[in-house]
């Protein structure tokens, strides 16, 4: 099983209706700030809980790596291998393309000089797993990043639809030709 759970929790949420894309861009980085969590069988990453107010998890920022790897698992030269950096730490979620996908949390502090987030060669360094070899239908983990960004992309666009122009959003958008 693989499912995402997420939500804004920023204060300046009702600011956000009233501007720009532009200003959004330039006034708050263009993403908002909230709670993510991605739950892998009975492991989870990240943080959700719907009666806690706070969270500083980059919402948007996440959704365009996920959607990275979803493209990296969907080309036609796929790789086998996929790690992707969990923003501010030194754990990464590993995905080895088998048919179905095995995923891994693993901690690798001297990978912390690496500046892509998401690689496609094995981790070399890595110290320990927090968790691991859970798989994963390959088409249960597409379906979910595809429904989690459109149920995103139609949050923005109750929220304020100019906002689908920043910056973020629109690279978000362009993912959505692997949702075929």
């Amino acid at each position: 099983m693989f499912k995402i759970n997420f939500r804004f929790v920023d204060e300046d949420i009702q600011q956000f209706r009233k501007i720009n894309s532009e200003q959004f861009d330039k006034d708050f980085g263009g993403d908002i700030s909230g709670q993510i969590e991605l739950i892998f069988d009975d492991r989870s990453v990240g943080f959700y809980h719907d009666e806690v107010p706070f969270g500083n998890e980059l919402i948007f920022h996440w959704f365009c790596r996920l959607n990275e790897v979803l493209e990296i698992l969907e080309s036609s030269d796929s790789s086998h291998y996929i790690a992707m950096n969990i923003m501010g730490s030194d754990q990464w979620i590993e995905i080895v393309n088998e048919g179905r996908l095995r995923v891994s949390l693993i901690n690798s502090p001297g990978m912390t000089e690496i500046q892509d987030f998401i690689i496609k060669t094995p981790l070399l360094h890595t110290d320990t797993k927090e968790w691991g070899d859970i798989l994963i239908d390959h088409a249960e983990f597409k379906n979910e990043i595809k429904n989690s960004t459109l149920k995103l992309l139609q949050q923005i666009n109750d929220l304020n639809s100019d906002l689908l122009r920043s910056n973020k959003l629109r690279r978000i958008q362009e993912f959505r030709r692997y949702y075929t």
